[in-house]
């Protein structure tokens, strides 16, 4: 979806993201926190520990999706095509962290949204 936006607002034109279920919340976490997990569980004595990775909070995608909008100067209509809907997709899924941040003092550094920016400028760039 950034690189949708991006797109669009680079090519100095409207346009339309086609989307599925936008009314689902999901566990979004930035690669950078994810990797610091990684590497934290791997030098720890608990390395034999399943842990949960991930932010701990429900994101709407909607909500993503509107902030993805609100970072381009183009106008941007979203088109839900019901082909892209899932029957029977769970509404809400999100991790429990709560073992990970106990054991091992990991707690997400980056916020989704600083997450979302960064790759819609990226992919802006990318295309200038």
């Amino acid at each position: 979806m950034q690189a949708s936006g991006a797109i669009i607002c680079k090519k100095k034109e409207n346009g339309n993201i086609i989307v599925g279920n936008i009314d689902i919340y999901r566990d979004f976490s930035d690669v950078r926190d994810v990797v610091r997990a990684y590497r934290m569980i791997l030098e720890s004595e608990k390395s034999k520990t399943i842990y949960n990775v991930g932010s701990g909070k429900a994101t709407k995608l909607k909500d993503i999706l509107d902030y993805i909008v609100s970072l381009s100067s183009c106008k941007i209509s979203i088109e839900i095509d019901p082909s892209l809907v899932r029957n029977g997709e769970n509404a809400k899924i999100y991790c429990c962290n709560e073992l990970i941040r106990k054991d091992l003092g990991w707690y997400p550094q980056y916020d989704i949204s600083d997450t979302v920016k960064d790759i819609y400028e990226y992919y802006y760039n990318m295309f200038t």
